[in-house]
């Protein structure tokens, strides 16, 4: 199933001082190139006004000395560019190379001005503003180094030029400006550059962010393809049987028979509502849905709770369920999804183990308490191992043991562990039998004798108020509820209960089930809560086919649609233990 995409972790990319660093550099490289070129160029040109001034030896050392500075830079730069590590010292000595050799330029103007005509020194002059107002496009990445050869070339240009005339301060004026807004030019240059950089890191992320929001939608249009696929192809099966061994229940005149129909009907349709209440579970956790409520849990009771039934379900197959170590001890859970967690472990003991033996205990070691539930099945190959927790993934030993499933329980179980902040860890070789251990933070030990204790028939003699809209819900529940001797008060809606209220105030049941969803009138919730504020003792159980039930109070059980018989029992011994064993029901509710 999908889980929502997470950005892309800008840690693990380039920090952006590092880009802005490497990108200078590569900046300042690839525009020295062209500068040597021009460099050289102009050179050669200014030698046809000075060669015949200052004679070809002296122009021949000058053009020796630019030449050589622009090459050596230039094969400098190149071994750095092939350096993988960039830093700002680097940067420094890059930018300080280019004024330097951008400076040797200008010096022809000390050495060579003087000597030229008015207007040919002018020409210089201009041509070599324009080579220092040039060089910002290299220098401009470091606007400090850009500053400074500003204050060095321009005077350097200037100075000669009070040889042939006086400079007015005009001129004088407006090179300060010129330089100023030079200056200002790189301190711009630079600015772009870091925005350019973070721009592009940031279309870098969205874009690593929209790969990964891709593949993940993908995954999940497969997921859900695979979903639908398992789902239809492993309910049809049981659906299927039920629907045949309904037919042979009509048709069939044999007591031994029906008997055996019952039971395989009975097993049909507790497979069917496995499969069901896993695909609802992997909704919710593909939704985010689930949560989970941590706190003190008697481990004791839950276990006794969970183990009920299971020996039967044993002895019919041929071999035992042992149990050790089980004693009063309190830990840190959610006593609705531990108790999931282990009847689905428990379920797959059960389902892959032939003969030998099945086997819960639990021991405590320092803080934490190991709950370890093993058997002597089919077990698992190391690759049925490797893909131990992948929704929908069916080992080669489930696939030929001839069992039924969705291979989602492993899936789930290791998700409502990690919610409960509790730890799973799978054990198993093939045919040697596989052993599942949950691992759960110690609350406390209670002293022995703590734990109520729970009468032996649970709801005998018991007013029960039940509250379902459900039509077939409701009968099903209140056939259950009088098997297992309560009397039963079955209402259709909210406003039947408050008005049952209304007619009753002075004799309250013994137990309110109220469905949460109840039309017409208000819902289970009000119905609880209108109840209890003339009986504020009155045990209550809220039912529910919804994902979430806003403003539930903490001290409510809940249970979630569809109910197995033994969790409705684990909810009522939580409530009823409490109430005296000699318990005398009071009048029954009237209408």
């Amino acid at each position: 199933m999908n889980h929502p995409a997470s950005a892309v972790n800008p840690a693990a990319l380039p920090a952006l001082p590092e880009l802005v660093l490497q990108r200078s550099v590569e900046l300042v490289i690839g525009q020295s190139r062209l500068g040597c070129v021009t460099a050289i160029v102009v050179s050669l040109l200014l030698g046809t006004v000075f060669v015949p001034e200052v004679g070809w030896p002296s122009f021949g050392l000058w053009f020796g000395v630019v030449a050589t500075g622009f090459v050596t830079r230039q094969v400098w730069f190149e071994r750095l560019r092939k350096t993988a590590v960039v830093s700002a010292d680097q940067l420094t000595r890059i930018t300080v190379a280019s004024a330097f050799t951008g400076w040797l330029v200008v010096l022809c103007m000390p050495l060579f001005a003087p000597q030229l005509s008015q207007d040919e020194a002018a020409f210089v002059f201009a041509l070599m503003i324009s080579w220092i107002a040039a060089a910002v496009a290299v220098l401009g990445v470091q606007p400090r180094v850009y500053g400074a050869y500003l204050c060095v070339t321009l005077p350097t240009a200037l100075y000669p030029m009070t040889s042939h005339a006086s400079v007015p301060p005009v001129l004088l004026l407006a090179m300060v400006l010129g330089g100023y807004m030079m200056f200002r030019l790189s301190v711009g240059i630079r600015a772009l550059l870091e925005e350019a950089v973070t721009t592009g890191q940031r279309s870098e992320w969205l874009a690593q962010d929209l790969e990964r929001a891709m593949r993940q939608q993908k995954a999940a249009f497969v997921a859900r393809s695979r979903f639908l696929a398992a789902a239809s192809h492993d309910l049809r099966q049981p659906v299927h049987a039920l629907s045949l061994l309904v037919n042979v229940l009509k048709k069939t005149r044999d007591v031994q028979r029906h008997e055996e129909v019952v039971s395989e009907i009975e097993r049909t349709s507790h497979s069917i509502q496995s499969m069901f209440r896993s695909l609802l579970e992997m909704a919710q956790i593909d939704a985010d849905s689930m949560h989970a409520r941590v706190e003190r849990v008697d481990l004791q009771p839950l276990l006794q709770s969970v183990l009920a039934g299971y020996a039967d379900r044993c002895r019919e197959k041929g071999f035992h369920l042992q149990t050790r170590g089980i004693e009063a001890c309190v830990v840190q859970a959610d006593a609705m999804l531990l108790e999931r967690v282990l009847r689905n472990l428990l379920d797959n003991a059960v389902k892959y183990t032939r003969q030998g033996h099945v086997a819960l205990t639990m021991e405590t070691r320092g803080e934490r308490v190991e709950i370890a539930i093993s058997d002597t099945g089919v077990g698992m190959s190391e690759e049925d191992l490797d893909n131990l927790y992948q929704p929908f993934h069916r080992g080669q030993s489930s696939r030929g043991s001839g069992t039924d499933g969705l291979g989602l329980g492993l899936a789930i179980a290791r998700h409502m562990v990690e919610l409960m902040g509790a730890e799973l860890h799978i054990a198993a070789a093939p045919h040697q039998g596989t052993t599942a251990t949950v691992s759960l933070l110690t609350a406390s030990l209670l002293e022995p004798g703590t734990r109520p204790n729970v009468p032996a028939s649970l709801l005998a003699g018991l007013q029960v108020l039940l509250v379902e809209d459900d039509a077939a819900a409701r009968l099903a529940l209140s056939l259950w509820l009088q098997e297992s001797g309560a009397n039963v008060l079955a209402l259709s809606n909210g406003q039947e209960a408050l008005d049952q209220l209304a007619r009753a105030a002075s004799h309250a049941p013994d137990l309110l089930l109220a469905d949460y969803t109840l039309d017409p009138g208000p819902d289970g919730l009000a119905v609880i809560s209108a109840w209890r504020k003339q009986h504020p003792s009155l045990p209550a159980v809220l039912v529910t086919g919804e994902d979430e039930v806003p403003n539930l109070p903490d001290a409510l059980p809940v249970l979630k649609k569809p109910v197995p018989p033994q969790a409705l029992v684990s909810a009522l011994q939580s409530l009823l233990p409490q109430r005296p064993h000699d318990h005398e029901p009071g009048p029954p509710p009237h209408r």
